[in-house]
Parts: structure tokens; C-alpha cells; sequence
């Protein structure tokens, strides 16, 4: 308590809250650094395909591409306001197309860009040694940067 700021990792849809937070809370003034890992910042081709409506619950469509929620994302540009690091995987299942955890102003890693060799499910991130380096050279006290992969 009494922090002057955050840092905040979001996995999954934790990363859409956090960007919510940012753009409805004034996030930006209380985080000084914000991680995402597989977020659908953009939506999920998953969510927007659920053909019945109970097949994909409130929660799921507000991640469906297109949503008022990631609409109102795009309109608040949260990437450009405090430094980001959005890391994914092309071996995601859950995040589909893996590439809309793109954040624009954000540090945007592919994370096989970085580790090639990596083989990294939607549900293995927040456990990946890769990814946990990434994140922690996110977390440093410099600018957020990627190195490489270390911790693989």
C-alpha cells in the first residue's frame, strides 16, 4: 500500500482487463509497466465463432473481435501510455489469430521471434522459461526491451 506505482502482468483475458483499467481507470497514471502474455487485445476468432450464445458466455463475447470493449480499447490507444511489453505465441490455440495480441505503441514480441525454437501453447506461457525472461527484462528499471530469449 502506498506505492507510487504498479507493475502489471495480465495473461489471457487478465490482459484485457488490464487495458480496460488503463483506458477507464486512469491505469496509466497508477502502472509503470504493464505485461501482457496471449492477451486478444484485438479479440479472439474463437469467441466470435461460438454459433449458439450460449456456447460463448458474456464474458467471452466482450473478447470476440469487433466487441464495444476492444473497440473502446483501439479508440484509447492504452499501448502509448505506459511503457508495454504484449508477448505471444504462434503455437497458441486459445488466441487465434495469434497475432491479435498486437498492441499498437506497445513492445510487440512474437515469441518465437525471439526464441525460435520454442513450442508454446496458449496455456504454457505464464510458465515458459522464455517467456518468464522476457517478462522479467520487461520488469527491470530501464527501458522495456527485448534481448532475446533468455531463461530457455
Amino acid at each position: 500500500m502506498g506505492a507510487p506505482s504498479v507493475d502489471v502482468v495480465g495473461y489471457s483475458a487478465g490482459g484485457v482487463v488490464t487495458a480496460l483499467w488503463v483506458a477507464r481507470d486512469d491505469g496509466a497514471a497508477k502502472a509503470r509497466r504493464v505485461v501482457t502474455l496471449g492477451s486478444p487485445l484485438n479479440g479472439t476468432s474463437l469467441a466470435g465463432a461460438a454459433a449458439l450464445p450460449d456456447a460463448c458466455p458474456p464474458a467471452c463475447r466482450r473478447i470476440a473481435p469487433g466487441s464495444a470493449e476492444l473497440a473502446e480499447l483501439a479508440a484509447a490507444d492504452v499501448g502509448s501510455h505506459v511503457p508495454w511489453l504484449s508477448v505471444w505465441s504462434a503455437d497458441d490455440e486459445v488466441v487465434t489469430p495469434y497475432d491479435t495480441a498486437r498492441l499498437p505503441g506497445a513492445t510487440n514480441v512474437l515469441l518465437q521471434d525471439v526464441c525460435p525454437d520454442a513450442v508454446v501453447a496458449h496455456g504454457d506461457l505464464p510458465t515458459d522459461a522464455g517467456v518468464a525472461g522476457l517478462v522479467l527484462g520487461a520488469l527491470g528499471t530501464g527501458p522495456v526491451t527485448v534481448d532475446g530469449c533468455s531463461g530457455a
